[in-house]
C-alpha cells in the first residue's frame, strides 16, 4: 500500500513536470511520444535500480541499519523532503513562458524532465531499497505509472498549457505525505 501511494504522489510530480514541458512544444507526432516514453521508462529504470542498489549495498556493508524502524525513519524523511518541494514549487508558482519549440527541440525538453527528476527518482528508488521491497515490484510499478504520467503530461501541456502544474504539485506531496503517514503507522504504531 506504501508503494502505491508513493507512487501516485511521484507519477502525479513528474506529469506536473511534464505539463510544463509539453505546453512548449510546436506539435507532438507519433514517433515522437513513443521515443519519449521510451526515453523516460529507461530512465527511471536505470536511475531507480541504481538507487535500490546502493541502499542494498549499503546495508551488505552493516552501513544502514537492518531494522525497518531506522530504515522506515530515513523513508519518512526522504519522502517527507520530496512531498515539501512539491509543495513549494506550488507556492512559488514560478511562471512559464509557452513557447512553442520545434520538432528538434522535442528531445531536449524529455531530456530535462528525465534530469530533471533524476535526482528524486534515486532517492524514491533509495528509500524503497532501504524499506526491501522487491526490485521488479518496485521497477515494474513506478516505471509503468512514470510512463503514464509523461505521456499524459505532455499531452496535457500540449492541449492545455501549463495551468494545472501547481494542481499536480498539490496533489503529489499530499499523496506523499499521505504515504508518509501510513509508512509511520505501519513500522512505529505496530
Amino acid at each position: 500500500m506504501v508503494l502505491f501511494i508513493i507512487g501516485i504522489g511521484l507519477a502525479v510530480y513528474l506529469y506536473g513536470t511534464a505539463v510544463c514541458k509539453g505546453a512548449l512544444l510546436g506539435n507532438m507526432d507519433k514517433k515522437q511520444i513513443s521515443l519519449s516514453l521510451g526515453i523516460s521508462a529507461l530512465w527511471q529504470i536505470v536511475v531507480l535500480t541504481l538507487g535500490n542498489l546502493t541502499a542494498i549495498e549499503l546495508h551488505a556493508l552493516n552501513i544502514t541499519k537492518s531494522e525497518y524502524p531506522v530504515n522506515a525513519f530515513a523513508c519518512l524523511m526522504i519522502f517527507g523532503i520530496i512531498a515539501l518541494r512539491m509543495l513549494i514549487n506550488a507556492i512559488k508558482n514560478e511562471p512559464v513562458e509557452e513557447k512553442r519549440a520545434e520538432t528538434k527541440g522535442f528531445y531536449k525538453l524529455v531530456f530535462g524532465i528525465c534530469l530533471s527528476l533524476g535526482f528524486y527518482t534515486f532517492l524514491t528508488g533509495f528509500a524503497l531499497g532501504l524499506l526491501q521491497i522487491p526490485l521488479l515490484q518496485e521497477l515494474l510499478f513506478l516505471v509503468g505509472l512514470s510512463v503514464v504520467a509523461v505521456f499524459g503530461g505532455l499531452y496535457a501541456g500540449y492541449r492545455l498549457g501549463y495551468g494545472q502544474r501547481n494542481t499536480a504539485y498539490i496533489c503529489g506531496g499530499i499523496c506523499l505525505f499521505a504515504g508518509d503517514i501510513l509508512l509511520f503507522f505501519q513500522y512505529f504504531m505496530s
